[in-house]
């Protein structure tokens, strides 16, 4: 009785088991045949930029890592080709019914990948975290009841393959895992929605605390990290970084300017012109795959990029006893302070 409704449960199953399988199986298929670009690290639509745009957002820090491997390109390159692979063939695993249990367990441990890196990005829906935890929550289904009726792992157990009476063949592929199925069922649910609940406020909040995303996937921000005023040799120079805002489109620079803190008088202006000019310009980028540019605006800054500007100008006028701030302005008008120490 217990054998029939496991096996009924699996049947059931069979559309989120081959559903999940596909949505891995794609992944894969789009990088290494229909959008070969995805694997290129000389292609715009690289997927390793995808994947550093996505560091400012990261969970607990771990953009860090992101950024560090996205530095080592040979690293970097073999991961992404890794969890290609991966993705399809134990997507293509479940599309077919083969090593169920197992490859359920892969996309599980994808689907916290995924949630970590990419659940804050979306700007206008929550389009990653959303996948993440469906696939999450589809892959504790397919692991509890393996599959069975349209399933390679039905037909290895029909036929009586010595592989089947081996422990730990329920626990890899399908069949009775001779447990309490109901109680590892609510346990199942209940992880299921702690994950799922649980990033859903930490990256927007709405659930303890108010409705604020954690690091905001619709607005850019610039933050300067440090900067300096050199007047022997007039130069300004600051290193910023895109951590915040939408992946689909930069951060336009179009005025940066030296304010003098105790009147608010501008003491210098570097306009479109000036920003996009090589010879006042100049920018040290200290990322591989997310750069400053010079653009017809001024400097164009997409997501996750980091670099070190440096300005020339006139500070004759400059008074060492004063204090003095950075005024960045974007293209839609907003702007951005950093004082200097």
């Amino acid at each position: 009785m217990k054998d029939t409704s496991i096996r009924m449960a699996a049947t059931i199953n069979i559309c989120i088991r081959m559903v999940l399988g596909f949505v891995f199986m794609s992944g894969g298929t789009r990088r290494l045949i229909y959008e070969a670009g995805k694997l290129d690290p000389l292609s715009a639509g690289y997927n390793g930029i995808k994947l550093l745009q996505a560091a400012p957002g990261s969970a607990f820090g771990l953009g860090n890592i992101v950024e560090w491997l996205s530095m080592q390109q040979g690293l970097f390159q073999f991961s992404l080709i890794f969890y290609t692979w991966v993705e399809l063939i134990f997507g293509l695993f479940l599309i077919i019914g083969f090593m169920t249990r197992f490859s359920a367990f892969v996309t599980l441990t994808l689907s916290v990948f995924l949630m970590l890196i990419f659940g804050w990005l979306g700007a206008t829906c929550i389009d990653e975290w959303t996948m993440s935890s469906y696939s999450f929550a589809m892959g504790i289904a397919v692991f509890l009841a393996g599959s069975a009726t349209l399933s390679v792992d039905n037909i290895l157990m029909k036929k009586g393959f010595k592989i089947t009476n081996h422990k730990w063949f329920p626990w890899l592929f399908s069949g009775d895992l001779k447990i309490n199925y109901t109680k590892w069922g609510v346990i199942g649910g209940i992880i299921a929605m702690v994950f799922t609940v649980g990033f859903y406020d930490y990256y927007r909040g709405g659930v303890y605390s108010k409705f604020t995303a954690r690091t905001n996937p619709a607005i850019h921000r610039i933050t300067i990290t440090e900067a300096n005023l050199d007047t022997k040799n007039q130069l300004l120079t600051f290193s910023s970084k895109i951590d915040a805002g939408p992946d689909t489109q930069a951060l336009y620079i179009i005025n940066v300017s030296l304010i003098n803190t105790q009147t608010d008088k501008v003491v210098m202006n570097w306009d479109g012109k000036s920003l996009m000019n090589p010879e006042i310009t100049t920018i040290t980028n200290l990322l591989i795959y997310s750069g400053y540019k010079f653009s017809s605006y001024g400097i164009e800054a997409p997501l996750a990029a980091k670099a070190v500007i440096t300005l020339k100008g006139d500070f004759s006028n400059i008074d060492p006893e004063a204090h003095y701030k950075i005024k960045i302005m974007g293209i839609d008008g907003r702007n951005f302070f950093y004082e200097l120490k």
